[in-house]
């Protein structure tokens, strides 16, 4: 509720679009966040850009997700940090899992700790930012996701993963998802 209110003070509406809403809410977390505050300005223990943070992000959301964890324990968390593509590519070695899970907890308020595992803030943000990593894939990547999307566990639990990936690319959804599964059912 505090992010939505956050969200409708700093842009007074409430976006139509599920995935505008989330870039504003993140927006606000991110960067409007300690404006009530003064001068004081919370440093990312990451010291990660903001931009590059949210390519971190998106790529763990999409991991976890893939595999269905919607909750982690720090070594799961560590694991998943240890194997982001965008980090290997970055050449980052001097940010941590711990420096980037504390900023995901305390900064940017993305997740919490309840009992020994990590939680999203909401599974929404987890949705979002998985949404938003797909959508910045190659279109090759896209088409393979007919099937990330048709595995029958994965249809068992209402996501909106989908819903704002074909929002924000909706040409591509439909050129590389869409028209190849309606060909190859058409063809059976």
């Amino acid at each position: 509720m505090t992010i939505m209110l956050l969200t409708f003070e700093q842009f007074a509406e409430v976006p139509s679009k599920m995935h505008v809403f989330y870039r504003a809410a993140f927006e606000v977390l991110a960067r409007e966040h300690d404006s009530t505050k003064g001068s004081y300005k919370r440093p990312l223990n990451t010291g990660l850009a903001i931009d590059d943070f949210i390519v971190y992000f998106a790529e763990l959301c999409f991991r976890s997700y893939k595999d269905e964890r919607f909750e982690l324990t720090t070594d799961e968390f560590t694991s998943y940090f240890s194997i982001l593509n965008a980090r290997v590519t970055a050449n980052d070695k001097k940010t941590t899992a711990r420096d980037f899970l504390d900023d995901l907890c305390s900064n940017l308020c993305l997740m919490h700790l309840e009992g020994e595992r990590y939680h999203f803030t909401h599974g929404s943000f987890q949705e979002y930012f998985c949404a938003l990593f797909l959508s910045k894939q190659k279109d090759k990547f896209i088409t393979k996701l007919i099937d990330f999307f048709e595995e029958p566990n994965r249809r068992m639990y209402i996501s909106d993963t989908f819903n704002m990936l074909y929002d924000m690319i909706t040409g591509k959804v439909e050129e590389f998802i869409f028209l190849p599964y309606l060909t190859s059912y058409n063809k059976k």
